[in-house]
């Protein structure tokens, strides 16, 4: 069995801003915790090798956002993957890497980038 040390959130020691959103373990979930346990969050992203090809970037995303339901019951993030949480992200910057030409098509065409 190996141990480890969960610490929490130390807002000074991670930076500002990660995201807007935090998330906790409840006091309980693991043996000795005897508080809530704050922690950082990210949101869910799909990254693509630069070098992958457009349609195929260009149909996972259209696929995960036309039947995103089915998605979500395969794995909890899979409700993550909407045309408007990705329209905010876009609109408040939280963008942090460049689109991949597949995905920026599909984005394109549903209006959330310019």
């Amino acid at each position: 069995m190996h141990h480890c040390r969960l610490t929490g959130r130390h807002q000074a020691a991670i930076g500002e801003g990660i995201d807007d959103r935090d998330i906790s373990f409840a006091a309980g979930t693991y043996a000795g915790q005897e508080a809530d346990l704050p922690l950082p969050s990210f949101y869910t992203a799909l990254i693509a090798n630069k070098d992958a090809d457009a349609t195929l970037v260009y149909s996972l995303v259209q696929t995960i956002i036309e039947r995103g339901k089915e998605f979500g019951e395969l794995h909890p993030s899979g409700k993550e993957f909407t045309v408007e949480k990705t329209r905010f992200y876009v609109e408040n910057g939280l963008v942090p890497v460049p689109w991949h030409p597949g995905a920026e098509r599909y984005w394109r065409e549903k209006g959330v980038i310019k």
